[in-house]
């Protein structure tokens, strides 16, 4: 059975959504009133915000488990052993007014590097696979 160490933040999934909403809607306004200032803003919040949504559709809901042999398992049937990661980082989505409850985070093995977005509590998980290497149980 395995157990869920990362899961994705759908709060992020949402808010996109209605950024590339409020986008269309800017984009539509500026059509009906001729105003070019609102199709320009319209257009890029529009074509960002979809690249976002279209990213976030592509994260699974569980990005990391742990197995009963306690090695992680990332989405595509990826399998690390925790011997195995030399590094784990994350960082916090952020503004300079708003702290978000998601980010990324970043596994480094001896051959390659595993980055994944949208991860709910991103620092949590970065502490709870450090405890899992250092052969702490979770």
């Amino acid at each position: 059975m395995e157990k869920v160490i990362a899961k994705k933040k759908h709060s992020a999934g949402v808010l996109f959504m209605l950024l590339t909403l409020l986008g269309v809607g800017l984009l539509i306004l500026g059509i009906v009133f001729d105003i070019k200032i609102l199709l320009f803003m319209g257009a890029i919040l529009a074509v960002g915000c979809v690249g976002f949504v279209v990213w976030y559709f592509t994260v699974p809901s569980v990005i990391i488990a742990l197995d009963e042999n306690r090695n992680l398992i990332l989405p595509r049937g990826i399998v690390i052993f925790l011997r195995d990661i030399t590094e784990v980082s994350s960082f916090e989505a952020w503004n300079h007014r708003v702290d978000y409850t998601w980010g990324t985070i970043t596994i480094k093995t001896k051959t390659k590097k595993y980055k994944y977005g949208f991860v709910a509590d991103c620092a949590e998980v970065e502490r709870k696979i450090n405890d899992l290497r250092r052969g702490k149980k979770i």
